[in-house]
């Protein structure tokens, strides 16, 4: 099946950048899995879920659309930037292990910064949630999630 690729027996990963991968790939996960649980806590339609989850997965895709820009200039300012924005960190940081050497304390602050971000977001949205299944049958507004998340 992989004769057609002549040159993959040479190819070497540092298992230590497989270990980036899957804790990036863990903590990204777990951000858009608590993410998207406030995106269906706060709607009562499927319409409206599929709305508010474009609003997360369009920004998400930025380091997708900036491809060229990040993989050309693995250490520059907008990789950099990408790397600590959470809902962005987990691509941009996998791409820029692949293009270059990133040091350690910035992937890990990297790292910190997503999980971080998911146990606010998973505080947030169980506030959502559960102001939500109070109001059942109604229309949440962006005030009432406000309101729930002051009442926490």
């Amino acid at each position: 099946m992989l004769e057609g690729f002549p040159r993959l027996s040479r190819l070497s990963i540092d298992p230590s950048m497989l270990v980036w991968l899957v804790l990036f790939f863990l903590a990204g996960y777990f951000l858009f899995a608590v993410v998207m649980a406030a995106a269906g806590a706060m709607t009562t339609s499927l319409k409206e879920g599929q709305q508010i989850s474009l609003l997360v997965t369009l920004p998400a895709m930025a380091p997708l659309m900036f491809f060229q820009l990040v993989a050309g200039n693995p250490d520059g300012v907008l990789a950099r930037v990408l790397s600590f924005v959470p809902i962005t960190a987990p691509m941009t940081m996998t791409l820029r292990l692949g293009a270059t050497d990133v040091a350690m304390a910035e992937a890990a602050v990297s790292l910190l910064v997503t999980v971080l971000s998911g146990l606010v977001m998973l505080w947030g949205s169980a506030r959502v949630f559960r102001s939500g299944l109070l109001m059942y049958g109604q229309k949440m507004t962006l005030s009432n999630i406000l309101a729930a998340l002051r009442e926490a």
